[in-house]
């Protein structure tokens, strides 16, 4: 097979999913996409330190492109330069466990993020004031 540049495209192995993401725009939904990119990559990243077990399915998955609009594109940009930077867990403090939303079994997630620049982007730093408590111009 030759792609558009002429080039031989690379073949795919039967045990590899090749995935595209699209991100859909508008600023709250970069904030929401952001999550659930870095959900992801978290997944991904865990069934790839799994694989090798019998019970674990041994295809791999790959994302080839992620592209979307407005912040969508700003997301995906920012999550594949956090990837560049490798996963960094950062766990929940005992104070925000004991505040998050738990099931019956008291259970929660694990982590806060693994991407930190990313979460940084979309959680701690947008502001609505001036830190120092002044008006914004």
């Amino acid at each position: 097979m030759v792609n558009s540049l002429g080039k031989a495209a690379p073949t795919s192995s039967t045990n590899t999913f090749d995935l595209g993401l699209a991100l859909a725009g508008a600023i709250s939904a970069g904030a929401y996409t952001a999550g659930v990119l870095g959900f992801l990559f978290q997944a991904l990243n865990e069934w790839e330190k799994a694989r090798t077990e019998p019970t674990t399915p041994g295809h791999r998955v790959e994302l080839q492109v992620v592209a979307g609009a407005s912040a969508g594109a700003i997301t995906g940009a920012l999550g594949v330069v956090a990837l560049a930077h490798g996963m960094q867990p950062q766990e929940f403090t005992a104070e925000e466990r004991e505040n998050s939303y738990r099931t019956a079994a008291r259970s929660y997630q694990k982590f806060r993020c693994v991407l930190p620049s990313l979460y940084d982007t979309w959680v701690t730093r947008p502001r609505l004031v001036d830190p120092s408590g002044g008006s914004i111009s």
